[in-house]
């Protein structure tokens, strides 16, 4: 069993799109990440972001995904036009506005549908006596029939993975995505 984390396919580590905190990023956080409301719920207020000073505007047509800060997965319009009706029972796809060098760029913020029990919890730091901020490893036993998921435990619920067949269907693709293995316990 693989399972995947996703990253952006740059050098720099400066690439992630932060979100204006407060009450804007509080609701962010709420609706994408912990995923208190009912799928189908339009996002409102409307979602801006500001990119990293690590990527320029004119790499950006080779990205397919963005990271952001707290969890929050962002695809470019070429990844929802060619995987959205694969991935329709398992994500929503909300427009965002990027902003790279002053100028904004649409993407996609991607709401995760499937939230599974991924993470082997007491190897993750979420078990009696654990330390709370350590590593997070995946369950040896995961049953992977799902393209993207999300930690389904309120403390980690930011963590999020792809299976090798969302990992095969990018690079079949040739999408802009890198991938990283995730650390499987047992």
């Amino acid at each position: 069993m693989t399972v995947h984390y996703l990253r952006a396919k740059v050098k720099s580590s400066a690439h992630n799109v932060v979100f204006k905190a407060g009450k804007v990023f509080d609701r962010i956080e709420e609706f994408f990440v912990v995923g208190n409301d009912p799928p189908g719920t339009p996002f409102v207020p409307p979602l801006v972001g500001q990119l990293q000073d690590g990527v320029k505007a004119a790499s950006l047509a080779a990205l397919d995904y963005l990271p952001s800060f707290g969890g929050v997965p962002l695809f470019s319009p070429k990844f929802v036009h060619v995987m959205g009706e694969l991935l329709k029972n398992e994500v929503e796809f909300h427009p965002c506005s990027v902003i790279c060098e002053e100028t904004p760029h649409e993407f996609f913020v991607a709401r995760l549908l499937q939230r599974r029990h991924l993470l082997d919890y007491p190897s993750s730091g979420l078990g009696e006596g654990a330390g709370r901020f350590q590593s997070n490893f995946i369950r040896s036993d995961l049953d992977e029939d799902f393209l993207l998921a999300r930690e389904q435990h309120e403390l980690k619920c930011y963590v999020f993975v792809a299976s090798e067949r969302f990992k095969q269907a990018v690079e079949k693709l040739k999408l802009g995505i890198a991938f990283n293995p995730a650390a499987v316990q047992g």
